[in-house]
């Protein structure tokens, strides 16, 4: 059975090829939702970039014929773009004014003529009133990745009796020792991997993976706070082994709120510019997602308008140098050092916004 699909603006604007993805099925879209493409198509970030192209993609299909009528897509499908202007059997405690509702009420009406409607939105209180109206209802996760889908950058292995304590004793041991086919291993750039004692479960070690020599090493800084901050857990162990190596380059961190992503990534960063000198200067940059208006468009200089928005990392750089100040009264002979520390990170550290920095 042939369903119908109505798509609401979100999708359009998280997916621009979204109209392509439903097979040999019928695809509507409303025209309030061409209008709402209208008001953001020139906005400066991916939503106006995402806009502007998913316009192109129904614009080229323009060229088959009249949208209202309906044009191929998919080999076998149809896309229709329909007026939502509909006054007829409109639901109580339904706001005639809002382009949301009038989407719903889009595919309300399609129930009358239709077999199957799904209503596709990413909107969470979109799909509850579509379902309140009797409407199928999905969201559109075609390119939502799930988090079990990424590597979580270390594996645990278990090994034979004495491989734990023979990997402390030589600070190092041949992948093979603990694994001889080596086919439960999967070897890739700056792995990590715990290592646990299969008759005793309380035996372990932490290693980092060269995965050149084929060897478990230790982790670079193990045991050690960068500007008074300290790996709590073993995952936080791994990023300062990471962010303090020079031969990695790029960094990719994914986790909740409160787990010391930016905490732990400033406090290394201030070492490697600060103690180090490997660097110059640190930027922290943090990605907008525009509510009405771009944030460029608001009042103030550049700190003006970052202010708010870049606050928790301004709390997150104020702790760690709570923390140095704090460590300074108690160390005479770091004194000065320190004292430069807090006087010159101002002007090492440039807060900046992604958005202002490219255009599209």
């Amino acid at each position: 059975m042939q369903k119908t699909f109505i798509l609401d603006t979100n999708v359009l604007i998280h997916d621009p090829e979204s109209i392509f993805s439903f097979a040999d099925n019928k695809v509507v879209i409303p025209m309030s939702v061409i209008e709402e493409l209208d008001k953001v198509k020139k906005f400066r970030d991916d939503v106006g970039f995402n806009t502007r192209q998913a316009t192109r993609n129904i614009d080229e299909l323009r060229k088959k014929g009249p949208l209202y009528k309906g044009v191929e897509i998919n080999k076998g499908g149809l896309l229709t773009v329909v007026p939502s202007d509909s006054k007829e059997d409109w639901p109580e405690d339904l706001d005639r004014n809002k382009k949301d509702n009038l989407i719903i009420k889009t595919a309300f009406d399609l129930l009358k003529t239709e077999k199957k409607v799904i209503f596709i939105s990413k909107d969470l209180n979109a799909r509850i009133k579509a379902d309140v109206l009797g409407i199928a209802t999905q969201d559109y996760e075609k390119k939502k990745v799930k988090m079990v889908d990424f590597k979580k950058g270390w594996e645990e292995l278990k090994v034979q009796s004495g491989i734990v304590d023979k990997y402390y004793k030589q600070k190092k041991l041949d992948i093979k020792d603990a694994d001889k086919e080596l086919k439960s291993i999967e070897l890739y750039p700056n792995c990590f991997f715990l290592l646990r004692d299969i008759a005793d479960e309380n035996k372990t070690a932490i290693t980092s993976c060269d995965h050149i020599n084929k060897e478990f090493v230790p982790l670079i800084h193990f045991k050690k706070d960068v500007w008074g901050i300290k790996a709590l857990n073993m995952e936080q162990k791994f990023l300062f082994d990471l962010l303090l190596n020079p031969k990695v380059n790029i960094v990719t961190i994914i986790g909740q709120a409160g787990t010391g992503k930016t905490l732990l990534a400033l406090a290394a960063g201030l070492k490697q510019t600060l103690d180090d000198n490997i660097f110059k200067k640190i930027l922290i940059s943090r990605p907008i997602i525009p509510l009405g208006k771009d944030i460029v468009y608001l009042p103030g200089i550049k700190d003006e308008k970052l202010r708010a928005w870049m606050q928790p990392r301004f709390d997150i750089l104020y702790f760690i140098l709570i923390l140095i100040v704090i460590f300074w009264l108690n160390n005479e002979q770091l004194k000065s050092n320190n004292q430069r520390a807090i006087c010159v990170v101002e002007y090492l550290i440039d807060i900046g916004i992604r958005d202002m920095v490219y255009g599209t």
